[in-house]
Parts: structure tokens; sequence; C-alpha cells
């Protein structure tokens, strides 16, 4: 485990969870979250707000389990890596370390938080959750992913595979982890920033949410197109259902 006195928050959910907006709001706060970050393109206008080392790390660890950020195999998580990607992750904590304080955005990270958690004695983790149709829904209107286009159950299922992981290493990690919903911190920034400084430790500047929210470039709830999922993958919808009740007893009150 690599020995720090700073506290390294770590950003993550199921895609299409907020967590971007979340990230670049910490960012102006004064979270170093990476020099190279990835590029805003057609699915994140706005901008990913993603370390690219840390993104790609993830992607080849996936790529080497055979799996990919939404075809995921429940039965091999928590994922696993092998000794040579241990040594890049060890480096790559190394060269951020003397950095004040930092962390990462990265979706995928919540397939990987046992590993990590070995790894970085200080880490917090702040999870961001959205209902499940919201989710598939806002990854069909994306529509750079073509295989969950053509079977919308993929993001669902994806939804629910990302979404144990936070409950179980939250349970786990209660003293270390934070749960909350995209549309509460929308809602009540402040409230999620006094959480951070307070229980966290961390140290941020008051930046004031409008500055970097873009009303028109979330959207809350769910379109009618999505609905047809309720009858058609039952019992899919109806366990994700359930889990997000769940989550919803165990996320930060912010309201």
């Amino acid at each position: 485990m690599m020995r720090s006195e700073r506290v390294v928050l770590i950003i993550s959910g199921m895609h299409r969870s907020g967590t971007s907006l979340v990230a670049h709001y910490l960012q102006e706060c004064g979270l170093f979250i990476g020099n190279t970050l990835v590029e805003p393109d057609v699915g994140n206008p706005l901008g990913y707000y993603e370390d690219q080392e840390i993104l790609e790390f993830h992607r080849n660890a996936l790529r080497k389990a055979g799996m990919d950020a939404f075809q995921v195999e429940e039965s091999k998580l928590p994922i696993r890596v092998d000794d040579s990607d241990r040594r890049k992750a060890i480096e790559l904590i190394a060269r951020r370390s003397r950095i004040p304080q930092w962390g990462w955005k990265e979706p995928r990270t919540t397939l990987f938080l046992d590993f990590w958690d070995g790894l970085i004695e200080n880490a917090r983790y702040l999870f961001l959750i959205r209902h499940p149709l919201a989710v598939t829904d806002s990854l069909l209107r994306r529509g750079t992913d073509k295989h969950i286009v053509r079977k919308p159950i993929i993001g669902l299922r994806a939804w629910r595979i990302y979404n144990q992981q936070i409950q179980r290493f939250s349970l786990e990690h209660p003293q270390t982890t934070v749960i909350c919903e995209i549309d509460d911190v929308i809602d009540k920034p402040d409230l999620l920033h006094s959480y951070l400084v307070e229980q966290f430790g961390l140290k941020l500047d008051f930046v004031p949410f409008d500055k970097i929210f873009v009303e028109q470039a979330f959207r809350s709830g769910h379109s009618k197109r999505v609905k047809y999922l309720r009858l058609r993958h039952f019992v899919e919808y109806w366990r994700c259902v359930r889990l997000y009740c769940e989550l919803q007893e165990m996320k930060l009150k912010l309201r």
C-alpha cells in the first residue's frame, strides 16, 4: 500500500451518472484530477474530466480480462490485475504522490475498487448514482456505444453490475465512501462541498456551481422510449429498481 498523509479522492459510478459534471466542479474547487485529460468529443462535448493514463490502465486491464466497459462478467468481479499492471499502477500513484490534493474520475474504477483500495492508503470514494432508466436513456441518446443502441438491455445490465459493486464496497468501507444522487448534487452542491471538506478533509475553494453547470446538457428523468424496458426485460429492470431503492437508503441526504 502506498503511504501518504494526503487524501486521494476517487470519483466513480456507472457511465452517464454525472461523474464528469462532479469531477469538473471539484477540479474548479481545487482538486487535481490529472495533467492530460480525455478530450471532449461527440459523446461528451463538455468534457469527460478523466485522466488519460488512468483510463488507459483500466481499458488495458479489461481487455486482458476479455471484457469492456459495458460487457462485464459478474463472476470476474472485482477485477484482478497481473503483476505487470500492478507495477504500472504503483508507478502511476507515485508520480502523483507529491501533489497536495489529488484524485481522479473514471467510471471503470468501479470495477477495480478492491485493487485501488489495496494500493492507496488514504483513498476516499465519491460514488454517483442515477436512476437506471435515466442512465440507459442517456446512453441511447449519446449513441456512441453501438452494441447498446442495438440491445439496450446491455446498458441496463451494466448499470446493475456497476452499482452492485458500489453497494458492496460501500457496505464494506462505510468510513471512506459516500454515495450521492446526481440530481441531489445539482440541487444542493454546497452540501456535497461541505461534506467533502468536513468528513473527508479536503481543502476545497468555494466555487459557484452555476459556473460549470449547463442545464441544457443534463436531463433529469428519462424519455418514453426506454419505458418499454420495464416489460421487455421485466426481471432485469426490477433487479435494477430494487438495487436503486437500496442505494437510496445508503446515499448522503442532500435535500
